[in-house]
């Protein structure tokens, strides 16, 4: 984009230097790691008046024929895997150095609002075509998952690998698949100014 500048800073951690942006993009996934009404209110303090908050991720509410297309093929492996990772992590779900005892948080739209944010509208990208998963695509994968980074499994980390890769080749994962490409939803929160109504346009 001609004219356009970027900055990269912790939401929870700002120190109020005065910058200000049109527009704070954020993993969707990754919002949900951390003190989310802190993250919301102080996000407004960089976004100008008429900006907007834009949360990307891949596509939640996806229509039945969406969720097939864009389903993995299982092999038959996904349980044995979740079962690996619990057994070097334990049980409850990790999120990083923390742990999700009750799954993902949700109420994203009951913050937000509660910050003073309109909205949201929603813009779904499809990308049609197919990508091709070989054994080392989906390991990968796997480790970029915040319940199974590499650094959790610390010494244990090349065991852990030796075993997860002997139950994708049971799963005859070896060669490879191609699936259909996901889509990507972004749902766009707009910072209102002083004078504007909750159906301003985003």
């Amino acid at each position: 984009m001609p004219g356009a500048r970027s900055g990269t800073a912790t939401a929870a951690g700002r120190d109020g230097n005065g910058r200000s942006f049109t527009a704070v993009t954020r993993s969707g996934t990754t919002y949900h790691w951390m003190d989310r009404p802190l993250m919301a209110r102080r996000l407004r303090t960089v976004l100008r008046p008429g900006g907007h908050f834009i949360l990307i991720s891949d596509l939640k509410q996806a229509t039945s024929a969406q969720q097939t297309a864009y389903a993995k093929p299982d092999f038959g492996v996904t349980s044995d895997v979740n079962r690996l990772i619990a057994e070097y992590l334990g049980g409850v779900r990790r999120a990083g150095r923390r742990v999700l005892p009750n799954k993902t948080p949700s109420g994203e739209e009951e913050i937000l609002c509660a910050a003073g944010y309109f909205g949201p509208r929603w813009l779904v990208v499809n990308d049609p075509g197919l990508l091709f998963r070989s054994m080392e695509t989906l390991v990968a994968d796997i480790y970029s998952r915040s319940n199974s980074a590499p650094h959790l499994f610390g010494e244990r980390l090349d065991e852990f690998d030796t075993r997860l890769r002997e139950i994708l080749s049971a799963g005859s994962i070896d060669e490879g698949y191609e699936m259909a490409k996901p889509s990507t939803e972004a749902r766009i929160w707009a910072n209102p100014g002083p004078d504007d109504s909750p159906d301003v346009e985003l």
